[in-house]
């Protein structure tokens, strides 16, 4: 269904994980994915979604997978990539240029995956500001069926920011990762919050498997 998705966790807890894990299902299941990276290279993108089994190229060839370069430019850099932001820190340009590329998917449910929003909502002035200017942003995705997901660290945006997310958005995940007994790192997902309401229930562990993606344990 359409909506906005939030996945919340702190730095290392294995949100970008998730997304990638979300975008490789989706994609098997035939939905079209917009990822727009902020924290690391699309090369890297490419990498972490091939650990899960997922060969992105074949799926950016075949106009299922358009993967968004929002990495380059914040350290002035060039980027070579077919699609990228210029001002990556410019909420109404980032609007502009994933709600122009999500035409190519016309009449199609397209899953928007942000990773991740904290640079953005620091860099956007104060924070009911940009809630109220991604409010507008996923409206306009939500209204041609879209979902979107993004992920941040939402204990370390403040609380005007964490409100805006607990209260409006469709789902709240909350993702973490302690050290196991086996030295790996143990990664847990729990749905915090449905439609602004608290959820109780537990955490569920997940591993992330070679070839197979997230595996609930």
């Amino acid at each position: 269904t359409p909506g906005l998705v939030v996945i919340d966790g702190a730095l290392g807890s294995g949100k970008t994980t998730v997304c990638f894990g979300l975008v490789d299902r989706y994609l098997k299941q035939s939905n079209p994915c917009i990822f727009v990276s902020y924290g690391q290279s699309p090369g890297s993108v490419r990498e972490g979604l091939k650990r899960l089994g997922c060969d992105a190229s074949e799926y950016e060839s075949n106009y299922r997978l358009i993967i968004v370069d929002g990495y380059s430019a914040q350290s002035g850099g060039f980027s070579l990539e077919l699609y990228s932001l210029l001002e990556p820190w410019d909420l109404a340009k980032v609007q502009e240029s994933i709600v122009g590329n999500s035409g190519i998917f016309m009449g199609e449910k397209v899953k928007v995956v942000i990773d991740s929003i904290d640079g953005l909502c620091s860099r956007s002035g104060s924070a009911k500001d940009f809630g109220k200017q991604f409010d507008v942003f996923a409206s306009k995705l939500k209204e041609t069926g879209a979902t979107v997901i993004v992920s941040c660290d939402l204990d370390n945006l403040g609380k005007d920011v964490k409100s805006w997310a607990e209260d409006g958005a469709e789902c709240v995940l909350e993702v973490d990762a302690e050290s196991g007994k086996s030295g790996g790192k143990e990664y847990s997902l729990k749905v915090a919050r449905l439609k602004g309401d608290k959820v109780k229930g537990d955490a569920e562990e997940f591993e992330i498997e070679v070839g197979k993606g997230l595996v609930f344990v």
